[in-house]
């Protein structure tokens, strides 16, 4: 069921990012002959009016086909070919997938916030929550466990974890209430990744568990629910944009780059965990989406629009043949990257 979950999770995200291309073309009177969620052969389809819908055999995309964004085809209405729109209409077309998905990042924190108010953190020594396939999640611990003594050391506050933690060596011996019983936990606690190093700027890692402390909720009004969910969209936005520039620099290693398996994966595991986790999950993951589409890679929405920036300043379409030879190279990359971020997902899943 965690990847059934994960695959309707990822398959929602995907079509808001394909219905962003779709209403987009529809309002500037683009031809759409189908609106396709994955890749490869189709498993179902139905006809709405001029467009085919469909379902496809690799859940790992989608697209939306325009008359005219492949010069080749023989569509015949002049008027409503993408190649014939002017330069400001084709990037309104480009640009409103990754916008849609934006939007969406926007409303699913919006209701999180909300409905649910906004975070205040318990300082007592409470764990709200067990990070996936960390060393805490493989000894035992669980959501609402009272930690008592860390290395026989009596605790008051969950800051004063950490502390220890950094001063360890080797296991940590965690004594905890969970009910009405009292438990020894041992927890070997691991190094954080580069990418958590490089984000805190800092060159001397942390030893980490994989427990987050305890959140209170207060309740927050409609307009202050919209202002913090517009910053942190944009706030969290610029972290993945350092995250990739990390990576570009050599300063994180491509080895904690994650794929569809590992998204998949942690989508089934928010959707157990409630409604609320999943809608901050959806938030991640749209903005992750939006930006990651964004990139200038070709065959991307970014890659497009790279194109269509060349072709307004020397003011002439690029040529078929370049076109097609650029998104040969961009397919050839998106191979390799997939291939990589899957070694590193079963990696992952196998070994932690």
């Amino acid at each position: 069921m965690t990847v059934l979950y994960g695959l309707i999770v990822l398959g929602i995200l995907i079509i808001i990012h394909e219905l962003g291309h779709f209403i987009a073309a529809r309002l500037t009177r683009v031809h759409v002959f189908e609106f396709a969620v994955g890749f490869g052969a189709k498993l179902y389809s139905f006809r709405i009016g001029e467009t085919e819908f469909s379902i496809r055999a690799i859940p790992l995309g989608g697209f939306v086909s325009l008359a005219g964004l492949d010069e080749t085809d023989k569509f015949t209405d002049p008027e409503r070919s993408y190649m014939n729109k002017s330069l400001i209409q084709k990037v309104f077309i480009i640009l409103a997938g990754p916008m849609a998905n934006f939007l969406s990042a926007f409303l699913f924190l919006w209701i999180a916030v909300f409905f649910y108010g906004t975070e205040v953190p318990d300082p007592r020594p409470v764990v709200g929550d067990v990070l996936s396939h960390s060393p805490a999640q493989k000894a035992g611990f669980r959501s609402g466990d009272y930690i008592l003594k860390v290395n026989d050391k009596n605790i008051t506050t969950f800051a004063e974890i950490a502390e220890i933690i950094q001063r360890s060596e080797g296991p940590v011996k965690f004594e905890i209430q969970r009910m009405n019983e009292v438990l020894t936990i041992s927890v070997v606690p691991e190094y954080e990744s580069q990418t958590e190093a490089f984000l805190r700027n800092d060159q001397v890692t942390r030893k980490l568990v994989g427990l987050i402390a305890r959140f209170d909720y207060e309740p927050v009004t409609l307009y202050e629910a919209c202002v913090i969910s517009a910053e942190r969209t944009v706030s969290t936005s610029g972290t993945i944009l350092k995250v990739v520039w990390g990576l570009l620099t050599g300063k994180i290693s491509k080895k904690e780059l994650a794929g569809p398996v590992l998204i998949i994966s942690e989508a089934g595991t928010n959707v157990k965990k409630g409604f609320k986790s999943l809608l901050m999950f959806m938030f991640i993951l749209s903005v992750n989406l939006a930006l990651l589409n964004l990139l200038p890679i070709p065959i991307l929405d970014g890659g497009h629009l790279a194109i269509l920036l060349i072709e307004g300043l020397i003011g002439r379409p690029v040529p078929v043949g370049v076109k097609n030879f650029i998104n040969y190279i961009g397919f050839a990359f998106l191979a390799i990257l997939t291939i990589l971020v899957l070694k590193n997902d079963i990696k992952r899943l196998l070994f932690g």
